[in-house]
């Protein structure tokens, strides 16, 4: 069973997506609930049991309810762990960005490595 590891890179990305940047001065989302797959599922990808080691690129935009929406894969690694990758990202939830007080929608990016 190959080791999975994530490593998040937080990187405002509203241009490539479709979202709105975030305005200025605004809070960043915060995550509430934010699991990773089980090393089971990932072991059972075909970049798994084929010893591929990398890393999923994917980016996203947290809503004004906490809910990660428009989930795209930047930087495939293989399609099954990239499935998986994008399932996880969509499981996550967060406590959305604020402008004074007020949620906002703000994208971000995030890496999924399989090592």
């Amino acid at each position: 069973m190959k080791r999975f590891g994530f490593t998040p890179r937080l990187v405002l990305f509203a241009a490539l997506v479709g979202c709105k940047p975030p305005p200025p001065g605004a809070t960043a989302p915060r995550p509430v609930a934010n699991a990773m797959p089980a090393a089971e599922r990932v072991a059972q990808t075909q970049a798994a049991k084929d010893g591929k080691r990398g890393a999923a690129e994917l980016a996203y935009c947290v809503d004004t309810s906490g809910i990660p929406q428009d989930i795209r894969v930047l930087v495939p690694l293989e399609p099954e762990f990239d499935a998986l990758a994008k399932e996880t990202v969509a499981s996550w939830r967060f406590e959305p960005a604020t402008q004074g007080g007020v949620p906002v929608e703000q994208c971000t990016e995030v890496r999924i490595e399989l090592r």
